[in-house]
C-alpha cells in the first residue's frame, strides 16, 4: 500500500470509526467531565475539535491535541490511535511517520486493533518504523485476533 493510499484509508477509518458510537458522556456535559479528569470525555471532546462536526465545538486540532493527550495520560487507547493519525496525516501537526508510529504502538499495546493494523503496515512498508515482515505479520494477526474475538 502507497503511503498515499493509506492515508486516505486512515482518515476514514477515522471518520468510520467516530459514526453511531454511543458516546458514554452526554455531549452537554462533556466539557465540565472532561476538565474533572474523565478519559472517555476528554476523548469524545478531542474527537469532536479535531472534526469540527458539533455545532458547539468548532474544529481547532490544538485543542483536539490537548484533550486527546489527556486521554492518553490515563492510557486510552482510542485516544492514543487517534493521536497517531493526526501526526501521520499532518492534522495540526507537521506530518511525522516516526512519531504516528510511537503513538500507534502504545495503542496497540493497549489493546488497540485499529493501531495494530495500522503498524502491520507502516512494518510492512518500512514507514516511520525500519521496514520488518515478522512484526508486520505479528501486529497484523494481533490485529485479526481483536477484531475476531473483542471480548478478550
Amino acid at each position: 500500500m502507497k503511503p498515499a493510499q493509506l492515508v486516505v484509508l486512515l482518515t476514514i477509518l477515522f471518520f468510520v470509526a467516530d459514526i453511531g458510537v454511543i458516546h458514554a458522556v452526554p455531549p452537554a456535559d462533556l466539557p465540565a467531565q472532561a476538565a474533572a479528569g474523565d478519559a472517555q470525555a476528554q476523548f469524545e471532546l478531542g474527537k469532536k475539535y479535531n472534526h469540527g462536526l458539533d455545532k458547539a465545538v468548532k474544529k481547532n486540532y490544538i485543542k483536539a491535541e490537548k484533550w486527546l493527550k489527556e486521554a492518553a495520560a490515563q492510557n486510552h487507547s482510542e485516544a492514543m490511535f487517534h493521536l497517531g493519525v493526526m501526526q501521520e496525516t499532518g492534522r495540526g501537526f507537521i506530518p511525522d511517520a516516526v512519531a504516528a508510529a510511537d503513538w500507534y504502538l502504545e495503542a496497540a499495546n493497549g489493546g488497540n486493533p485499529d493501531a495494530m493494523y495500522t503498524l502491520s503496515l507502516m512494518y510492512e512498508e518500512g514507514r516511520g518504523v525500519p521496514q520488518d515482515p515478522v512484526e508486520a505479520a505479528f501486529w497484523y494477526q494481533r490485529a485479526t485476533d481483536v477484531w475476531s474475538n473483542p471480548t478478550k
